[in-house]
């Protein structure tokens, strides 16, 4: 049985014509296919940008890339070919904003954004996840993260006109500066597009590219 434990928040979100459901639970969804994942295995400390395991994907650190280190990882929400392997993790309090962003280029929805985590008793007690709607960032929801690994969802059912979706997930709430959260097994599972392809790239270059077209 999943549980729903995200809160829906931001009038613009409903305007934007989102459907947002948040799970929770020790798996992942059922989806069309995946488009692309990381399961942050080979990661280095203060990495800027991590490379998608599959699918080819940048996934941009942001301002957390000078506490990002890795830790053990799990098998939730991964494929069958993922082993445990590491995770990425955060240590102490991360910087005004930080957050870890991805962006898909020409997507078609419903799509879902599913990873695992976990957190130390002093690390980050939510993450909350927003969508760059062309203006700004949207608050989708809030997940509430444990200490014990679970899985994280949420799904996106209608994606700008542009097909261009920017999705980030900005951890909050540590209480000390040795307190770590750990992420694994990041996923966007979806429709593949046709014609045309999946692309995605890191934040700061697709903003940069938008910002030239206007």
């Amino acid at each position: 049985m999943e549980m729903i434990d995200g809160r829906t928040k931001g009038a613009r979100a409903a305007g934007f014509g989102l459907s947002l459901a948040v799970v929770v639970g020790c798996g992942g969804r059922a989806t069309a296919e995946l488009l692309t994942g990381w399961n942050f295995d080979n990661v280095e400390s203060g990495s800027l940008v991590v490379d998608a395991t599959i699918g080819g994907g940048v996934l941009d650190l942001g301002s957390l890339q000078s506490v990002s280190t890795t830790f053990q990882g799990t098998t939730l929400n991964a494929l069958d070919t993922w082993d445990a392997g590491e995770a990425l993790a955060f240590a102490g309090a991360p910087p005004e904003g930080g957050g870890m962003t991805f962006s898909l280029f020409d997507v078609v929805g419903p799509i879902d954004v599913s990873f695992a985590a976990r957190r130390s008793e002093t690390g980050a007690r939510w993450v909350d996840a927003e969508l760059w709607d062309g203006w700004g960032w949207v608050p989708m929801t809030t997940f509430d993260i444990t200490t014990e690994w679970a899985v994280h969802a949420v799904e996106i059912d209608a994606v700008p006109e542009n097909g261009r979706l920017f999705v980030r997930l900005t951890p909050a709430g540590t209480t000390s500066s040795g307190g770590t959260i750990r992420f694994d097994n990041l996923r966007v599972d979806g429709v593949v597009p046709a014609p045309g392809g999946l692309a995605l790239a890191a934040f700061g270059v697709g903003l940069r590219r938008r910002r030239r077209h206007e």
